[in-house]
C-alpha cells in the first residue's frame, strides 16, 4: 500500500510540474506576443528572455507566499506598460520611445499641449490601456495557476523538484544576457528610469543647437563667402554609412556588389584611396561637415552654403539625435523617414527616393540636397529587402580566401549579408544619380553628385570581427564618387583617381565644385586641384600605405 501511495504521489508530482511548465511557457509566449505589438520579432524575443528570470523565480519556492503577489506585480507591470507604450507608438507613428521623433516632439511640448494630445488621441490611448490591463489580468491568472499547488510541508525540495543549480540555471542564463549593453538597455527597469534624463538632455540639446546653428551661420557670413556668379546649381551630397570600398565591384571586388554603378563608370570619378578620419558616425560627420582649417579655425559646410545663397535640404534615413540637432538642423528643409534608433531599424534607403524627387523639384536656383543613408550599417540583414538573392556563396573566391585567413563561419556569414546589403545599396546610389541627371536644366545650370561613406567596416577584412572597427584600417577605408554635368572625365582622370583623399577635407573638394569662393581656402586640400598636397591623417591605427 505504501509503495502504491508513493507511486501515486510521484505521478501527481510530475503532473503538477508538467502543468506548471505549461503555464510558465504560456506566460512567456504571451509576453512575446505583447512585445510584437511594438517591435520586430528579435526585439520581442529579447524582451521575453528578459522577462523570464522573474517569471521563473516566481514558480520556485524561494519567495514567501505573502510576498509573491507584490513581487509578481513589481516585476510584471513594467514589462506590460513598456509593451503597451511601444505598441501605441509603433501603430501611431512607427516610432520607438527613444527615437528622435518622440524625444524631440515631447521636448517641444508643454503641459497644455500634452493634455490636448491626450484628448485628441483618447481612443487609441484607451485601447492601449485596455490591452495592458487585459494582459496583466491574464498573466495574473497564469501566475495563480503556477502557484496553485505549493509543495507540502514534508517536501524539502524546490517546488519544481529540481536541485538548486538546476533551478537557477535558466535565471543565470537570462541574467547573463543583461551583461550585454544593448540587452540591458532594453529592460524596462533599466530603460524607463533613464528615459526622463534622455528627454531632459534632448531639451537641452535643442536649446543649445539653436544657438550653435546661429553661431555657425554668423561665422559663415563673416567669412565673406561668395556664391556662384551666374547660372543655377543643383548639388546632391550623398553621405552613406559603413561602406568599405574594398567590397565594391567598382573598386575591383570579385563579388558583383555594384552592377548599377558600374554602368555609370564612364562618367564617374572614382577616388580609389579615400579615407575617413573616424570610425563612427558622429565624429566622422563632424569632421566632414565642420572641418578644421590649417590655421585651426572651423567652419560649417552647410552654413557656408547657406551664406552663399544655397537652399539646403536634409533627407535622412537615420534616427540619430546628435546628427539631427548638430547638422540636419542647419538645413532649410528636413525630412527623416526612420523612426527607430539603433541597429534594429528596418527602413530601407530606397524609401527616401520620393522625398529626394520633391527636393529636386524645389524651384530655388541654388540648392544643395544632403541625403543621409543607412547604407550597410549593422545589422546588415536589415539593409536589404527580404527575399533579395544573396550576393556571394560559401564556395566562391571570397569565401575561400576567408577560410584561408582563418575567419570564423559566422564572420563569413556576416560578409555575405554585408555584400548583399551593398548590392541593394548600389541600386539606391544609382537611382539617386539618375534622379539628379533627370532634372530639367538649361545650359547655365550645373549639376553635381558626390557620394561618400562616413566610415568603413571590418567584416573579416583584418580580423575575426564584423562591425565598426576603430583599431583596424578597414574601419577607415571608404568610397568617394563624383559626377558633374557637362563635364566629361578629364584626360588625367586616372591619375586624379589615384590620389589619396581625406574625408575631413571634403569641404575643400566640394566648395569649388559648388561655385563657392571662401577667402583663405587652401587649394592644397582640394584633391582635384593642381596644387593638391596630400598629408596623411592622424588615425588611432597604423596604416602602412594609404595607396592600398
Amino acid at each position: 500500500m505504501a509503495m502504491e501511495m508513493s507511486a501515486a504521489q510521484a505521478v501527481s508530482g510530475r503532473s503538477v510540474r508538467t502543468a506548471r511548465a505549461g503555464w510558465l511557457l504560456l506566460g512567456s509566449v504571451l509576453m512575446l506576443l505583447l512585445g510584437l505589438s511594438g517591435q520586430p520579432l528579435l526585439g520581442a524575443a529579447k524582451m521575453a528572455v528578459l522577462f523570464l528570470p522573474g517569471w521563473w523565480l516566481l514558480s520556485l519556492r524561494i519567495i514567501r507566499p505573502a510576498l509573491r503577489r507584490p513581487a509578481f506585480l513589481l516585476w510584471t507591470v513594467p514589462f506590460i506598460v513598456d509593451a503597451a507604450v511601444r505598441g501605441f507608438l509603433h501603430f501611431s507613428y512607427g516610432a520607438a520611445p527613444d527615437s528622435s521623433l518622440v524625444l524631440t516632439s515631447l521636448a517641444n511640448t508643454h503641459g497644455d499641449e500634452a493634455l490636448q494630445y491626450l484628448e485628441q488621441h483618447a481612443v487609441p490611448v484607451a485601447l492601449a490601456s485596455l490591452l495592458a490591463l487585459a494582459a496583466l489580468t491574464v498573466l495574473d491568472r497564469i501566475a495563480r495557476e503556477i502557484l496553485a499547488h505549493d509543495p507540502g510541508p514534508d517536501d524539502r525540495g524546490l517546488s519544481w523538484g529540481l536541485s538548486w543549480p538546476q533551478a537557477l540555471l535558466p535565471v543565470l542564463l537570462a541574467l547573463g544576457a543583461t551583461a550585454s549593453g544593448p540587452w540591458r538597455d532594453m529592460h524596462p527597469l533599466a530603460f524607463w528610469p533613464q528615459w526622463p534624463a534622455q528627454l531632459a538632455s534632448t531639451r537641452a540639446a535643442l536649446r543649445d543647437a539653436a544657438l550653435e546653428h546661429q553661431g555657425w551661420i554668423d561665422r559663415a557670413a563673416r567669412a565673406g563667402v561668395v556664391g556662384p556668379i551666374e547660372g543655377g546649381r543643383v548639388a546632391m551630397l550623398v553621405i552613406t554609412e559603413s561602406i568599405n570600398r574594398d567590397n565594391l565591384g567598382l573598386y575591383g571586388y570579385s563579388r558583383a556588389t555594384t552592377p548599377a554603378l558600374e554602368r555609370h563608370r564612364h562618367e564617374l570619378l572614382v577616388m580609389r584611396h579615400a579615407w575617413s578620419v573616424a570610425a563612427s558616425t558622429v565624429p566622422a560627420l563632424d569632421a566632414m561637415l565642420r572641418p578644421t582649417a590649417a590655421d585651426g579655425s572651423r567652419q560649417d559646410l552647410l552654413a557656408l552654403a547657406r551664406a552663399a545663397g544655397y537652399r539646403i535640404h536634409w533627407i535622412s534615413n537615420h534616427d540619430d539625435l546628435a546628427i539631427r540637432t548638430r547638422h540636419g538642423g542647419l538645413a532649410d528643409e528636413q525630412v527623416y523617414i526612420n523612426r527607430v534608433p539603433g541597429r534594429s531599424a528596418r527602413t530601407l534607403d530606397g524609401t527616401l527616393l520620393p522625398q529626394v524627387d520633391r527636393a529636386l523639384a524645389d524651384p530655388a536656383p541654388l540648392k544643395l540636397i544632403v541625403v543621409h543613408l543607412l547604407g550597410a550599417h549593422p545589422h546588415y540583414r536589415y539593409r536589404y529587402p527580404e527575399g533579395q538573392p544573396e550576393t556571394g556563396s560559401a564556395d566562391d573566391a571570397v569565401s575561400a580566401a576567408m577560410v584561408e585567413q582563418g575567419r570564423w563561419p559566422w564572420i563569413r556569414r556576416f560578409r555575405t549579408e554585408y555584400d548583399t546589403a551593398l548590392r541593394y545599396h548600389d541600386g539606391v546610389l544609382a537611382a539617386l544619380l539618375k534622379q539628379l541627371q533627370a532634372v530639367p536644366a538649361d545650359d547655365d545650370t550645373r549639376k553635381l553628385w558626390l557620394a561618400v561613406s562616413d566610415h568603413g567596416q571590418d567584416v573579416g577584412h583584418d580580423r575575426n570581427h564584423a562591425g565598426h572597427s576603430p583599431m583596424t584600417p578597414a574601419g577607415y577605408r571608404i568610397p568617394l564618387l563624383l559626377w558633374q554635368s557637362g563635364h566629361a572625365l578629364p584626360p588625367d582622370a586616372q591619375a586624379l583617381e589615384q590620389r589619396p583623399v581625406r574625408a575631413d577635407w571634403l569641404a575643400d573638394l566640394l566648395l569649388p565644385r559648388l561655385g563657392i569662393t571662401l577667402p583663405g581656402a587652401d587649394p592644397a586640400r582640394d584633391a582635384l586641384s593642381a596644387d593638391y598636397r596630400w598629408q596623411p591623417p592622424v588615425l588611432p591605427v597604423a596604416v602602412a600605405n594609404y595607396l592600398d
